[in-house]
């Protein structure tokens, strides 16, 4: 009888030690990772969009998102991955406010250990895991094409200018700046910076419009900034033609509507979520490409 108890117990301290065992095996498959976002401005509709796509990735409670903004400014950028640092994130996704200056941000974080990935725009230095972006380059060809078109190559057109500094602005600038050298008869009177900004956009357009009133088109770097120069060449009734880029709903909307003649549709939604799955796969143990980049299209009245 004795014999019978001894034995019921060992089982009964067998089966517990294998719960114990399968509840640590489930745990370490199950482990939390966190993932720290910082974007540029959350109050342009390009990177809220961004910032839906990453929302929409996390798929489970096994991954923790945290996403704040840097708005556009290069210290509170700084100050925000000292923050990611301190709560012990697994890995720092960068939306660069200026590509160079960004280096401090990514050498802090890569001298805590914390891998790094940039998103939008590229830093010119530290060790970036990867980048996950639109190509800027070919869009600003593509745009540029659809204005020599549109506007019969001939007669003078300006560029409204992005934030300085920054990839994005500098590989659509080249895109658009190496087509136009390379196809057009055109004359570039003006390149003003507008930071990516409406009201800036509309105010860099007024000055252009005061020297050269007699422009036939203009590219902004994106369509917040072309939907300001629209502002500005509607109040001045000049019959000028505006190209934007980004694929915004207003821009599209004011394409339809004949106000805009094209933009450069990227897919920022797409970018969020290929950002997060990127970080997945890195965390997980995959390798990444160290450049990803995501297709642009034109979009125009009649496509």
């Amino acid at each position: 009888m004795i014999l019978r108890k001894i034995r019921h117990i060992r089982s009964l301290c067998l089966l517990v030690l294998i719960a114990i065992l399968t509840v640590g095996c489930v745990g370490s498959q199950t482990k939390t990772v966190s993932i720290g976002v910082v974007l540029s401005n959350l109050n342009n509709p390009f990177f809220e969009s961004i910032q839906n796509g990453m929302m929409d990735s996390t798929g489970s409670s096994e991954l923790k998102l945290t996403i704040v903004s840097s708005d556009d400014e290069i210290n509170k950028e700084y100050e925000a991955v000292k923050m990611l640092i301190y709560q012990g994130v697994d890995l720092i996704v960068i939306n660069p406010t200026n590509s160079d200056a960004v280096f401090r941000a990514v050498s802090l974080a890569n001298e805590s250990g914390i891998p790094v990935m940039t998103v939008d725009r590229e830093s010119t230095g530290g060790r970036i895991v990867s980048h996950i972006g639109s190509d800027n380059r070919s869009g600003g060809e593509m745009i540029a094409k659809v204005m020599i078109e549109g506007a019969g190559n001939q007669g003078k057109y300006a560029e409204i200018i992005g934030v300085e500094g920054t990839s994005a602005s500098k590989l659509r600038g080249e895109g658009f700046n190496y087509y136009m050298s390379a196809n057009s008869y055109m004359t570039l009177a003006a390149a003003v910076p507008a930071d990516f900004d409406r009201e800036k956009g509309r105010l860099s357009m007024q000055t252009i419009l005061s020297v050269h009133p007699d422009l036939v088109a203009v590219f902004a770097q994106n369509d917040e900034m072309a939907l300001g120069a629209l502002s500005a060449v509607e109040s001045a009734g000049l019959p000028i033609k505006i190209y934007g880029f980004d694929g915004s709903d207003e821009a599209i909307r004011a394409i339809d509507e004949g106000l805009l003649e094209a933009t450069v549709a990227q897919q920022p939604y797409l970018i969020g979520k290929m950002t997060v799955e990127a970080a997945k796969a890195f965390l997980d143990g995959s390798d990444v490409e160290e450049l990803i980049l995501v297709p642009v299209r034109i979009i125009t009245k009649k496509e």
